[in-house]
């Protein structure tokens, strides 16, 4: 049975290399000739040609809908994701828990100076009244 997903598979991940396709796949030459003529494959043949076309990454589970462009970036549905974002991930996690501590310290530091308003504020008017009774 030709098995058209399989040959799509095969010209994305190698195009017209055959040489290349039969080095990958670690048949000869003549049997991915034969792979491509009759348009099938062995099962494990057929899910690695799969897994290359897709950028390595399976095809089942929470990869599904996840690949690797020409451009070596992850294509999620979510967007793009270049090698230098993975590289950094930890550090832009680092710096992002940083930036909340720094600006939960300043928010409490905004609540304390309110609460100083409100003395400074009382202190205040126990001065206007101290001087009405005085004078």
């Amino acid at each position: 049975m030709y098995d058209n997903e399989f040959i799509a598979n095969l010209n994305k991940a190698f195009s017209l290399d055959h040489k290349k396709g039969a080095h990958t796949l670690g048949v000869s030459l003549k049997t991915y000739k034969s792979y491509r003529k009759n348009g099938n494959a062995p099962t494990p043949v057929k899910k690695l040609a799969s897994i290359i076309a897709r950028g390595y990454l399976p095809d089942e589970g929470p990869w599904k809908f996840f690949y690797i462009d020409s451009d070596n970036s992850l294509i999620s549905p979510y967007g793009i994701i270049s090698a230098g974002d993975i590289s950094f991930y930890h550090r832009k996690k680092w710096a992002a828990d940083s930036y909340r501590r720094e600006y939960n310290k300043l928010k409490e530091r905004l609540n304390n100076n309110t609460e100083i308003d409100e003395i400074q504020d009382r202190l205040l008017d126990l001065l206007v009244f101290v001087q009405s009774k005085v004078v």
